[in-house]
């Protein structure tokens, strides 16, 4: 019944404006943390694969809604300010400050704002609030969420988020699980062959031939497409590395495994309406690794050109888990 109730709302139409209300006042607060030196536990190894552990951060606290963060997107080009969403239903701004050596230090300028629908009232119950996927184009933030499955745009101005339309997920809804839809929303560049256009790949959604279903929301290369599963792990975020490829970040989870990370390329060019594609795994890392629910990833470039990747998880607002910010140097030769 859901399905049809947001299918016959949104009534077909690609893009729906809104009815806009003024966005809830955002809450400034001080970050408390720990650093994290060391990636492989008990080790003071630094390179895994193509990648270099530059540093990690421990968010211990500070605000009552600070966790639970599912999409990540950098706001600068020098990794600086950063824009967060949880499945909780909040924005949280903040800018990450370093060391000489560029190592993150800190969370500064830390905010918390409240989601709203078009009407200004918050989205407080666990079926509305649960956003999982985001992507930045300036200052508008496109926001994935599943359970009712839909992609809200809003405003962002400063510390505040407004919505103001809808865009279609292409994905039929009724081939979405309830807690498996839209985990991966990323803005593709402009001068690339998708001119910018947003992917969207689902978490556990699959095909019938049991691959993930994902689909390009706009231009060119507007269309459904899949990605092969890879072993337990399934997609929870992505970012463009440049040179035009996916970096796909996946996660497992088992009682007996506890928690696992994966970071796999996928080359962009293979994504097409109707192709599934594939890419080479990159890492892979369990718990004897400084891991937690890891959700959201975004990269940048530093001042001497170095593709940086930044990545967060989510706490799932248990005592028993973490919200941490990773940071590595990805060597793309």
């Amino acid at each position: 019944m859901r399905h049809i109730g947001f299918a016959a709302m949104i009534g077909g139409v690609l893009f729906a404006t809104l009815s806009v209300s003024p966005s809830p006042a955002s809450e400034p607060f001080e970050v408390s943390l720990e650093r994290i030196d060391a990636f492989h536990i008990g080790s003071d190894e630094t390179h895994f694969g193509p990648l270099r552990f530059i540093g990690g951060l421990n968010l211990i606290g500070g605000h009552r809604h600070l966790g639970a963060f599912s999409g990540f997107r950098f706001r600068d080009d020098d990794g600086g300010r950063f824009v967060a969403v949880s499945d909780t239903g909040f924005f949280f701004f903040g800018r990450l400050e370093r060391d000489g050596e560029g190592r993150p230090t800190g969370v500064a300028d830390a905010a918390i704002t409240e989601m709203t629908d078009e009407t200004g009232r918050a989205q407080r119950a666990k079926y509305l609030s649960d956003a999982e996927g985001l992507s930045v184009d300036g200052d508008r933030a496109s926001v994935s969420f599943e359970r009712i499955d839909r992609i809200i745009e809003f405003q962002l101005d400063g510390q505040s988020a407004t919505p103001v339309g809808r865009v279609p997920i292409l994905i039929p809804e009724h081939e979405l699980r309830g807690n498996g839809g839209i985990e991966t929303l990323v803005r593709t560049p402009d001068d690339s062959p998708f001119e910018g256009a947003r992917i969207a790949i689902a978490e556990t959604s699959i095909d019938r031939d049991g691959n993930i279903l994902a689909a390009v929301l706009e231009g060119p290369r507007k269309g459904l497409f899949a990605v092969k599963p890879s072993d337990r792990f399934s997609p929870t975020d992505g970012a463009i590395l440049p040179g035009g490829r996916l970096l796909l970040l996946e996660r497992s989870f088992s009682l007996a495994r506890g928690v696992g990370m994966q970071l796999r390329v996928i080359d962009l060019n293979e994504i097409k309406p109707g192709a599934v594609v594939d890419g080479e795994v990159i890492l892979t890392t369990d718990m004897r690794y400084q891991i937690d629910n890891m959700e959201g990833i975004d990269v940048f470039r530093t001042e001497d050109g170095a593709t940086r990747i930044g990545i967060i998880s989510d706490d799932n607002k248990s005592l028993l888990q973490r919200t941490l910010y990773l940071e590595f140097e990805f060597d793309a030769q």
